[in-house]
C-alpha cells in the first residue's frame, strides 16, 4: 500500500526527527545524572533551584517529571549526619548526633552510672503491654545501626554533574567516642527510674502521677501503653472488697500475717509518698509450716500487680554458708539495670547475710563495677522480699528489719485443697486495672482524712511506718508494724536462741566457774546443732565465731550471764564465766562489779 504522505512515509522507514533524538539522549542523561542526587522534592521549584548548578541546564523540566513519576522520592527526606572528613570536626559529628536524638526519647543518660542507656522493653502477648526488662548500656555497635534508623550517614562527594550524598556506616571506634562525649551526654534527657505502672507521687504538696513516655518531673519513663488506673474513684468499701478477694484463700497463720501481706502488696505502690523514692522499706519473708502452703504464690503478688510479672532469684542460704561475694554482683546487677524488685526464693538453713542487711538499710548502694577497677553509686528503689520454710534459723540483726507473713497448713494433704479461683494469678493479670485503682482508693481515703501517721513506729522504717501504717489503719485494715513473737512459728533459732542453750550448757557443766574458750568451743562441737553454719575445723571459722561469742559479753540469756574473768590478760589466755542472774545480782550490790573492768 502506498503512503498517504510524507511524514507516513518516514514512520513507515523508521525514520527519527532530530527532536526526538535531543529528548532520547536527555533521558538517557537524566538517568545517569538524578539516579546520583537526591533532592528535596519533585516540585518545579526543586528543579528551578538546581537546573542551572547540579543539572548544568541539560535536563528539561518534562524530563525531570517523567524521571520522578517512574522513580518516585521517599515521602519523608531523612535526616543526614555528615561524618567528619573534608574538614568536619569530631565534635562537629557529636553536635550534629545529639541534636538528632535529643528529643526522640530512644537513649537517656543516667546520671549515677555516667552511661548512655536505652529502655529495654518486650511485647506481652497475653496482654499486648510492653514489659519493662531493664536498662540497656548503649554499646558502640548497637549505637551505629540506632542512628541508621533516624537518618542517613555519610558524606559529600562531588561528581561531573555535582554534590551528592554517599552513606556509609560510621566506624565503631567513631561511635564509641559519640557515646562517650560530654556533648552527647548533656543533650539527652536525664532518666534515674521506669514506671511499669502508674503510682501516686506528692509532687510540691499536690497528689499527681507520671505522665506517659519520658517525665522530667521525676527523670523517669512509663510506657504509653502500660495499665492504667480505670476506676479512681474507687469507693473504699469497693476497695477492701478486691483486696480480701485476693488473700481470703491464702492459709495465713494469724490475722496479723494477712494485714502483713497487704502491706506487702501497698509498700511499691507507695514509692512516691515517701520523701524519696530511695526511702528505705523493710524486708518481706513469707514463712511456710511445709512445702507447698503457697509462700511464694502469695510472694508473687506485687510483682504481677505492679509489674505485669514475676522474678524469682535464687536463694541467698540453700543450706550451706551463704555466698556473700555472689549475692554484692547480683543486687549490684539489679540495680544498675533498674529493676524494681528482688524476691529470694527458697531459702535453707541459717539465713545470715550482711550484705542483705545493708542492702535493706542503705538508700544508696555502693559498690565496684564488675571487670572494672572503678566504683558505682546509685539510688536503691528495689522492693526486698524472701521465702523459706520452718525449721529456717535467721540473724538477730534480719528479723528486727522483717515483716514476716506465715502460712500454716496443719491436714495431712496439701494437694487436696480447694480454691474458689483456680487461677489466682491469671485474674490479677486480668485485673490490674482495678487493683491499682482499689489501692489508690486507699491512699486517697487516707489524704481525705488528714494523712494521720501510723500508730505504731517500726525501728529504721519510720517513713514507711508512718505512711503505710497510716493508710492502712484509716483504711480499717490493720497495722503491719505490730510485731508478733506470740508466734510459734516464728521461733526459727535466731542467735539469741542458740546463744541461750550455749549459755544453759556452759552453766550446767561448770557453773560460776572461770573456763577456757576451748572448752567452751568444745561444748559447741559436742552439741552438732548449734551454730551448724560455722565449719570448726577451719581457722577462720574459730575466728569468726569467736567474735560473735565475744560481742555477747555481759549479756543475760535464761537468767545466766556470761562475763571475761580479766581482760588484761593475753586473748588466748582469757578465761569466762557464767553465773546465774540471781548470783550476779547480789554481788553487784555490794561491788559495783563491772563484766568490763
Amino acid at each position: 500500500m502506498m503512503a498517504n504522505n510524507k511524514g507516513d512515509a518516514l514512520e513507515a522507514v523508521g525514520y527519527v526527527s532530530q527532536e526526538e533524538r535531543k529528548l532520547s539522549a536527555e533521558w538517557t542523561l537524566a538517568q545517569s545524572m538524578l539516579n546520583e542526587i537526591i533532592p528535596v522534592n519533585s516540585s518545579r521549584e526543586s528543579w528551578e533551584s538546581i537546573k542551572d548548578t547540579f543539572l548544568d541546564g541539560r535536563i528539561s523540566f518534562e524530563t525531570w517529571e517523567r524521571f520522578y513519576k517512574e522513580n518516585p522520592l521517599p515521602v519523608a527526606e531523612r535526616e543526614r549526619i555528615v561524618k567528619d572528613v573534608g574538614g568536619r570536626s569530631v565534635t562537629n559529628l557529636c553536635e550534629d548526633t545529639a541534636l538528632l536524638l535529643k528529643d526522640k526519647d530512644v537513649l537517656f543518660f543516667r546520671p549515677n552510672t555516667r552511661t548512655i542507656i536505652e529502655i529495654g522493653d518486650i511485647k506481652l502477648r497475653a496482654t499486648g503491654e510492653n514489659m519493662f526488662t531493664g536498662f540497656i548500656e548503649m554499646n558502640d555497635k548497637r549505637f551505629v545501626t540506632l542512628i541508621e534508623k533516624y537518618a542517613d550517614v555519610g558524606h559529600w562527594i562531588k561528581t561531573r554533574y555535582g554534590e551528592t550524598f554517599e552513606t556509609q556506616s560510621l566506624h565503631p571506634g567513631k561511635a564509641s567516642l559519640i557515646l562517650n562525649s560530654h556533648i552527647l551526654e548533656e543533650s539527652l534527657p536525664q532518666i534515674q527510674r521506669v514506671f511499669p505502672c502508674p503510682i501516686p507521687i506528692m509532687y510540691n504538696g499536690e497528689l499527681t502521677f507520671p505522665k506517659n513516655g519520658y517525665d522530667e518531673r521525676f527523670s523517669s519513663w512509663k510506657n504509653k501503653d502500660s495499665v492504667e488506673i480505670s476506676y479512681p474513684e474507687m469507693p473504699l468499701k469497693e476497695a477492701k472488697e478486691i483486696i480480701e478477694k485476693i488473700y481470703s484463700e491464702f492459709c495465713f497463720s494469724k490475722k496479723q500475717d494477712k494485714i502483713n501481706a497487704i502491706s506487702s502488696l501497698l509498700t511499691p505502690f507507695l514509692r512516691g509518698m515517701f520523701n524519696n523514692f530511695n526511702t528505705i522499706t523493710p524486708f518481706f519473708f513469707y514463712l511456710g509450716n511445709r512445702e507447698g502452703v503457697g509462700k511464694d504464690y502469695c510472694a508473687a503478688i506485687p510483682g504481677l500487680v505492679m509489674d505485669g510479672s514475676f522474678q524469682q532469684d535464687t536463694p541467698i542460704c540453700d543450706g550451706s554458708k551463704p555466698d556473700g561475694e555472689e549475692l554484692r554482683k547480683k543486687i549490684t546487677s539489679a540495680i544498675r539495670y533498674g529493676r524494681k524488685r528482688m524476691h529470694f526464693a527458697n531459702n535453707k538453713g541459717y539465713l545470715n547475710s550482711g550484705i542483705l542487711e545493708k542492702l535493706i538499710t542503705d538508700p544508696i548502694w555502693t559498690d565496684r563495677i564488675l571487670g572494672k577497677n572503678e566504683e558505682t553509686s546509685n539510688p536503691n528503689e528495689l522492693d526486698l522480699s524472701g521465702s523459706g520454710n520452718i525449721p529456717i534459723r535467721y540473724s538477730d540483726d534480719l528479723k528486727r528489719r522483717t515483716i514476716f507473713i506465715t502460712q500454716f497448713y496443719s491436714q495431712e494433704d496439701i494437694n487436696a485443697r480447694e480454691f474458689k479461683k483456680n487461677d489466682l494469678h491469671k485474674w490479677i493479670l486480668e485485673n490490674r486495672d482495678l487493683i491499682l485503682s482499689a489501692l489508690c482508693s486507699l491512699v486517697r481515703n487516707w489524704i481525705n482524712n488528714k494523712m494521720p501517721k501510723g500508730s505504731i513506729s517500726f525501728a529504721s522504717f519510720e517513713q514507711w511506718a508512718g505512711i503505710c501504717g497510716g493508710i492502712m489503719e484509716s483504711a480499717g485494715l490493720g497495722s503491719p508494724c505490730i510485731r508478733d513473737d506470740s508466734n510459734d512459728l516464728l521461733s526459727g533459732d535466731t542467735d539469741n536462741d542458740e546463744m541461750k542453750e550455749l549459755w544453759s550448757l556452759c552453766f550446767e557443766k561448770y557453773p560460776n566457774q572461770p573456763i577456757k574458750k576451748s572448752l567452751i568451743l568444745g561444748i559447741v562441737k559436742s552439741d552438732g546443732d548449734m551454730f551448724s553454719y560455722f565449719d570448726f575445723e577451719k581457722k577462720s571459722d574459730q575466728t569468726r565465731f569467736g567474735i560473735k561469742f565475744r560481742s555477747k559479753l555481759g549479756r543475760v540469756f535464761g537468767n545466766i550471764e556470761m562475763n571475761i574473768v580479766d581482760s588484761s590478760v593475753r586473748s588466748d589466755k582469757q578465761e569466762f564465766i557464767f553465773r546465774s542472774e540471781e548470783r550476779r545480782v547480789g554481788k553487784e550490790c555490794r561491788s559495783r562489779w563491772s563484766p568490763y573492768h
